[in-house]
């Protein structure tokens, strides 16, 4: 007759939640509280839903603390913080480094050229002769 062993679990949901919370989310100090490994932990997380939704809003929550500061740190004048914000939450008012450019409303760009060519039919010694006589005239057309 054969024997199945089925690993029973250690933890119950509620157990790794309630470690979850009181170490902020962080998946090896739950580990340390429950005496597992965070690759344990990790398990949980991905075999109950309920585990999984708890600490997205532990992470959620944690977002929040940091945005509070955040502010505290604008308000007071900290110019990192300031610079940082600005960054981040200021760009529609150009406060970028890095400008990405895309169509109306987020599409891609779309543009005419003023030659009709169909690209699929263009050779790789067509285009390198189409990439030089551009060079030599000077233009990118």
């Amino acid at each position: 007759m054969w024997s199945v062993k089925v690993k029973s679990e250690n933890f119950t949901p509620d157990l790794v939640i309630s470690a979850l919370r009181s170490t902020a989310g962080v998946n090896s100090a739950a580990a340390i509280k429950l005496g597992c490994t965070a690759q344990t932990v990790r398990n949980y997380i991905a075999r109950y839903p309920e585990i999984a939704q708890a600490r997205e809003a532990i992470r959620q929550d944690n977002v929040d603390l940091a945005e509070t500061k955040l502010l505290t740190a604008v308000k007071a004048g900290n110019m990192t913080a300031i610079i940082f914000y600005l960054k981040t939450q200021g760009k529609d008012r150009g406060y970028t480094e890095r400008v990405e450019a895309t169509g109306k409303q987020g599409a891609p760009i779309e543009f005419e050229s003023k030659h009709n060519v169909d690209w699929s039919k263009v050779t790789a010694e067509m285009a390198q002769a189409i990439l030089e006589a551009s060079v030599k005239n000077g233009t990118d057309e």
